[in-house]
């Protein structure tokens, strides 16, 4: 229990330092494995996006693109396996599998686009 508890502390340190930029806080939920939560910041950035694409800043959208885009190609680093693993989970881990199929759809197409996709269409999708 006191293991658990530092745990969280820990993760809430973290959490309130990187919130200022809204990929690290995903990186940060992913590798934490609070899918639930990486599926908010998701969702989240998803609006951020398209208002600043309404705006005409789109400058800003392409720069979180290319920031997701990097924070994917990490994505077959080992300090991911487990949510790798997971991704083979659906029915106990839907938020991860809803989360990166949101993320492959702010991402333009490009080497991590298609790797992404290849690895979405590859897992089980019984999330239903």
């Amino acid at each position: 229990e006191r293991e658990k508890q530092e745990a969280r502390q820990l993760f809430l340190t973290l959490f309130n330092a990187w919130s200022l930029n809204a990929v690290a806080t995903l990186a940060l939920c992913w590798l934490c494995q609070a899918y639930d939560l990486a599926l908010a910041i998701v969702d989240r950035i998803t609006k951020l996006m398209q208002r600043r694409i309404a705006n005409g800043m789109s400058h800003g959208s392409a720069l979180v693109a290319e920031r997701l885009s990097n924070l994917l190609c990490l994505f077959d680093q080992p300090v991911f396996a487990v949510m790798r693993l997971h991704l083979l989970e659906p029915l106990r881990f839907p938020s991860l599998r809803l989360s990166l199929d949101r993320v492959l759809s702010l991402l333009p197409q490009s080497p991590v686009f298609v790797a992404l996709r290849r690895r979405l269409k590859s897992a089980p999708l019984h999330l239903f």
